[in-house]
């Protein structure tokens, strides 16, 4: 009886420490599409504000997106 119920401690334990992975995985994943998004953002308000700007304008990239670098640099 004693055996029995060390293995459903046991199983219930797994049981509780698999749910806390999956919990740990599903943060991961919204904290890197999060990170990406920002990227993105980050990016955007790079190309807006080099567009203002007499200093900077857009190349071509070969990646097929255009984006802004110094003059110098283009």
């Amino acid at each position: 009886m004693v055996k029995l119920q060390a293995v459903q401690q046991l199983s219930m334990l797994l049981v509780m420490q698999q749910s806390s992975i999956l919990l740990a995985m599903q943060l991961l994943v919204v904290k890197l599409l999060t990170q990406q998004r920002l990227f993105e953002l980050l990016a955007e308000q790079r190309l807006l504000s080099c567009e203002r700007s007499s200093h900077c304008r857009c190349c071509e990239q070969g990646s097929g997106r255009s984006s802004c670098w110094p003059i110098s640099d283009c």
